[in-house]
């Protein structure tokens, strides 16, 4: 399913919000921060992903 959606997001440590964007085409998905709280990540900040396999990396 292609588009955008809004996503919240919250740090392990302190629990902070941070809101963003996460923007799928097809094999692609591309999360951009649009309300970060977080030091390291500024708005406007955005990060891409692409799908490499159908199965699912998990790891022991």
């Amino acid at each position: 399913m292609d588009g955008k959606r809004p996503a919240l997001y919250r740090d392990c440590g302190a629990g902070n919000p941070s809101g963003g964007l996460i923007a799928t085409d097809g094999k692609r998905a591309t999360v951009t921060f649009t309300d970060s709280s977080w030091e390291y990540l500024s708005n406007g900040d955005s990060y891409s992903y692409i799908k490499q396999s159908n199965q699912p990396y998990l790891w022991n």
